[in-house]
């Protein structure tokens, strides 16, 4: 059934991995791996080429290949979701919801385009779970950043928090507006 194998797929790509990423710790990943037109084309490219070659055909007639593309699904899933982790939660953010364009592409391409399944509606239940399951299944990563982001801006207010004030107010010690308004600074 196509449906089960697409499904099985999204679960191996953006379920699996997320809580990996976000537990273990270890070795930061690469700067190349971790710029993100980078990790885009590492977690978008598997599906695509799985559907839209003969990959799909050949994962269906053969085990090896099968399995050799369930390793692989979640090692990208964990690069793409370890390299979003340790970057900018803002950057990280903002691409997330640009690779929910990408979820939205393929479904169409399998919902409308040729048949690679037994039967069309298999074929277009497996689309809508490689649509709408791809990005339902990136909420969880999605409320991750926000989490993050959220640490990160107490960690920043407690920061300048902690810093003295300056003496006087903010534009008396400014070289321009103090010479404008006729203060030293």
């Amino acid at each position: 059934m196509f449906w089960t194998h697409a499904l099985w797929n999204v679960l191996l790509l953006m379920v699996l991995p997320l809580p990996l990423a976000a537990r273990l710790r270890g070795p930061r990943i690469p700067r190349l791996l971790a710029f993100p037109p980078v990790t885009t084309a590492v977690f978008v490219a598997p599906l695509f080429l799985i559907y839209l070659t003969p990959l799909y055909g050949l994962t269906v007639r053969s085990t090896v290949a099968a399995s050799l593309v369930h390793l692989a699904l979640p090692v990208c899933g964990f690069v793409y979701y370890r390299a979003r982790l340790q970057g900018s939660p803002l950057v990280s953010f903002a691409v997330s919801l640009a690779e929910v364009v990408f979820d939205g592409v393929l479904g169409l391409i399998l919902w409308l385009g040729p048949l690679i399944a037994a039967t069309r509606s298999d074929q277009v239940i497996g689309a809508g779970i490689l649509w709408i399951g791809g990005d339902l299944a990136g909420i969880p990563f999605v409320l991750t950043l926000l989490r993050r982001w959220e640490r990160s801006d107490r960690e920043q207010a407690a920061t300048s928090d902690a810093e003295p004030a300056p003496d006087g107010l903010w534009w008396e010690s400014d070289p321009v507006l103090a010479e404008r308004f006729g203060r030293e600074g």
